[in-house]
Formats: C-alpha cells, sequence, structure tokens
C-alpha cells in the first residue's frame, strides 16, 4: 500500500515574533496561556485557554479534532468530505472544527469553502484562529491537524491529508 501524503506551504508570514535581546534573553511577545475564544461562521464560540497538558476546551467533555485549512488549498478540500465522516462517526465523543488560517481571509471566505465543499463540521474564523497556531508553536503548512482527548489532552497531530481509516484508527484509541 502507497500513503501520498500532501499540504499546502503557510502563504503568509504573518506570525507572532520572538525578540532576542543582546544579553541572551528571549522575550515572547505574546501571552499563549491568556484566554481566547475561536468564533464559528455560525456565530457560536469556543472558549479555550492553553495549559500545560493542552488546551482548557470549553466544549462539555468532548474530543476535539481541530483541521487547519486555508480556502485556496487543494489539499484541505479533498480532506473536508473525510472530516465530514469524521464527525458523523463521532458526533457523541467529538467535535471536528475547521480552522480558517491565512492573510485577509473574512468570514465570507470561510462561508464559501464551507458552501463549496458541503462542510458538516464547525468552522473557526477571526484572528483568534491565528493567535490558536502561534500558540502551537505556528502552522507552517495546510492542512494539519491536531487532536485533543475530553480533557483537553494533546493527543496527537498529522501534517497533509490524511485517509479516513488512519484518522479513525487514532481516534478510536482516545476512547
Amino acid at each position: 500500500m502507497l500513503l501520498f501524503v500532501t499540504g499546502c506551504d503557510k502563504k503568509s508570514d504573518n506570525e507572532e515574533k520572538v525578540d532576542i535581546k543582546t544579553e541572551k534573553e528571549t522575550v515572547l511577545t505574546q501571552d499563549y496561556t491568556a484566554p481566547f475564544s475561536l468564533h464559528f461562521t455560525d456565530g457560536t464560540i469556543l472558549n479555550m485557554q492553553k495549559n500545560k497538558n493542552g488546551f482548557k476546551i470549553d466544549n462539555n467533555g468532548t474530543a476535539t479534532l481541530f483541521a487547519f485549512f486555508s480556502p485556496w488549498c487543494p489539499p484541505c478540500q479533498v480532506q473536508s468530505p473525510i472530516l465530514n465522516n469524521i464527525q458523523e462517526n463521532f458526533k457523541e465523543k467529538l467535535q471536528v472544527v475547521g480552522v480558517l488560517v491565512g492573510e485577509n481571509l473574512t468570514n465570507d471566505d470561510a462561508k464559501v469553502f464551507a458552501i463549496d465543499n458541503n462542510v458538516t463540521y464547525k468552522i473557526s474564523q477571526g484572528s483568534e484562529n491565528n493567535f490558536f497556531a502561534n500558540a502551537l508553536g505556528g502552522v507552517s503548512e495546510v492542512p494539519f491537524i491536531v487532536i485533543y482527548d475530553e480533557k483537553g489532552k494533546f493527543f496527537s497531530q498529522y501534517f497533509g491529508v490524511i485517509p479516513e481509516e488512519i484518522l479513525t484508527t487514532e481516534i478510536q484509541r482516545i476512547f
């Protein structure tokens, strides 16, 4: 069996910077442990806060799969029906969240992507998406998937298009 994984490089360099002082002192310009909210295209929000094990995710104790994507990315479009099936198959135990990343993207870009790709999972848009990506250490290519268990503890991450069978097997390991 041959598995071909592909992804799209990030189009922008709009990332938070680390200021390095000459006396070997590093100062972060952003506090990534601060609480933040992901804003979904349907008007709902998801409150989150980074901690030492992952994130505190206010989603009623369900596991969460975050799929970072850009609308211009063909592999992201290929990943959408797989994520739809994952959301449907694990709807009682897992929430799938699409996280729109890139420069100059709007709520309309997220909605058009959802319509064009028949997306059935929630899509987050807004500046908090970049904050979230940076809190993870940056997202350099899409699609990028990161999964957290029901307690918000980091479980696994993937770059590129991931076959449904692999995601299903991995998600079943959480439960």
